[in-house]
């Protein structure tokens, strides 16, 4: 059941287009008619993200300015509104897709927000032998970059409506987007023709129990979401969207965490 943070309330400047809104733009609105948008630029539309706590997230660290009271180990939340999702399912069309690399230091502030994709730093360090370079704890040492799958998503809420959140994967987690991305190249259409399932999962892994996500593909989407997605796309395209940069907190699988 979704429930939402009492202390946290719900910010005015994230992406609400009702679809029955973009029906009415199709049931005869002018799509040049942009009065009273005059002044709405990439800062006045935030993106939030959709994220998986885990062990090491601020959210579940009391005193933490993030930290959420009701939030569970491996629910899914709203980075921005405190919406907490639970483990799901979570019903959700694709809007657009795409890879960025980012370069943090051992504090996770950014060094690099454009990595090249064939950058070394994205390789996981070797010795001379090809053996894995290792943390003192015998991990192995994580590659300088990490790689960011980065799904921008209509969560539908009713036939009608849905919320718009950025869903990052990194990690072991990247099977589950190339999983994704596999599931929409059999479709035809745009990415935003079919409705995916989302859950929140856990699992043991040695010493270590860690969360992740499943997905899988449930159908066709709902004409009103369809046309919701249309209009968001055409907005980014335009430079009206702007979408949070990834971060490295540990709200998908660690790297180092084999499963």
């Amino acid at each position: 059941m979704v429930k939402r943070t009492k202390t946290e309330p719900e910010p005015t400047t994230t992406l609400a287009i009702r679809g029955a809104e973009a029906l009415a733009v199709a049931d005869g609105f002018d799509a040049n008619d942009h009065r009273g948008k005059e002044n709405i630029t990439q800062d006045s539309i935030t993106v939030p993200r959709l994220a998986l706590a885990q062990k090491t997230s601020p959210q579940l660290e009391p005193g933490k300015p993030e930290y959420m009271e009701d939030l569970k180990l491996f629910q899914m939340f709203n980075t921005m509104t405190g919406e907490i999702y639970g483990a799901g399912p979570l019903a959700f069309a694709i809007v657009s897709y795409d890879e960025r690399a980012i370069e943090f230091d051992a504090t996770n502030k950014v060094v690099d927000f454009n990595v090249p994709l064939n950058d070394k730093r994205l390789l996981f360090p070797k010795n001379p032998d090809g053996t894995p370079v290792k943390n003192q704890d015998g991990t192995n040492k994580k590659p300088q970059a990490t790689l960011f799958n980065n799904f921008l998503v209509l969560l539908v809420k009713s036939e009608f409506e849905g919320e718009l959140v950025q869903l990052a994967m990194k990690g072991t987690q990247i099977k589950t987007a190339k999983r994704l991305n596999g599931f929409q190249t059999i479709r035809n259409g745009p990415a935003w023709g079919g409705i995916y399932e989302l859950r929140s999962v856990s699992r043991p892994s040695g010493a270590f129990t860690v969360g992740g996500f499943e997905v899988k593909p449930i159908g066709p989407t709902p004409p009103a979401i369809v046309m919701q997605a249309d209009v968001i796309y055409t907005l980014l395209l335009a430079g009206k969207v702007k979408v949070q940069e990834p971060t490295n907190e540990a709200e998908t699988v660690d790297s180092n965490v084999p499963f």
